[in-house]
């Protein structure tokens, strides 16, 4: 594939996911994207924009980046990006900003363990179907045959 093609592919991506996120990274709520229809309609018009900002999402995302280009400078070794989110992340939980959406909540607890799921005697069909299927389509034969070939590709 040519090199433009791609380059292209993936600017495209990326302005999409950013078109995308904006509103939330600007803490916009969905009832005020309603009201104002599209990101790209209110950044026509600034003074719409301007009073939906919410300025401690704003603050938030700043840390975050911040510390996602810094951190690689001053610790090439630490995982900035993981590093920042949890930076942010406990500066919300210590100063709780108000109008600030949470992704959601974590359960409080595992589930209990249980048995899996056996299949009934209904399901036996396709079971016994399909490992039929398996087996001439790939006889024992082929299979070692091909783990055999992986190996000299390993040991070259």
């Amino acid at each position: 594939m040519p090199a433009p093609l791609i380059a292209g592919f993936m600017a495209g991506i990326g302005a999409l996911i950013v078109s995308r996120q904006a509103a939330s990274a600007l803490g916009i709520t969905k009832m005020q994207m309603e009201e104002n229809r599209t990101l790209l309609e209110c950044l026509s018009d600034p003074s719409l924009l301007v009073d939906m900002i919410h300025l401690p999402s704003v603050g938030l995302i700043g840390l975050t980046l911040l510390s996602a280009m810094v951190l690689p400078k001053l610790y090439p070794r630490a995982p900035a990006i993981m590093i920042a989110a949890a930076a942010s992340t406990v500066v919300q939980a210590l100063f709780q900003f108000p109008g600030v959406e949470m992704v959601g909540q974590l359960p409080a607890s595992l589930p209990a363990p249980s048995m899996p799921h056996l299949p009934s005697s209904n399901d036996m069909g396709g079971i016994v179907l399909s490992s039929f299927v398996f087996v001439r389509l790939f006889p024992p034969k082929f299979r070692q045959q091909t783990n055999n070939n992986k190996k000299k590709t390993a040991d070259l």
